[in-house]
């Protein structure tokens, strides 16, 4: 049970003791929706830098090369801590 945000027991807001398990599948699951939307997307990526031809999808050419960008970028730094927690054992606390 959070003792700080005791108004919000159905949501379970906070990370404590015995929650961390959920957090580094969190992690997981995130580094790999990122990576398929990363690789999934790469064709798109190649046609909205082309500016010769036209961008027919309705996010713009911007906010899709914006949007991939960060979602690269998030991967990959996600990836990096989850895997430095996983290295050093810090995945769980113990007393």
């Amino acid at each position: 049970m959070c003792l700080k945000a005791n108004v919000f027991t159905g949501i379970n807001p906070c990370v404590g003791l015995r929650d961390e398990r959920h957090f580094v599948l969190f992690m997981a699951y995130f580094i790999l929706a990122r990576a398929c939307f990363c690789t999934l997307g790469y064709p798109y990526l190649s046609l909205s830098l082309n500016f010769l031809e036209d961008w027919p999808y309705c996010p713009g050419r911007t906010p899709f090369i914006l949007i991939y960008n960060l979602a690269a970028v998030l991967s990959f730094t996600v990836l990096i801590k989850l895997l430095r927690l996983v290295i050093l054992g810090e995945t769980t606390v113990e007393n």
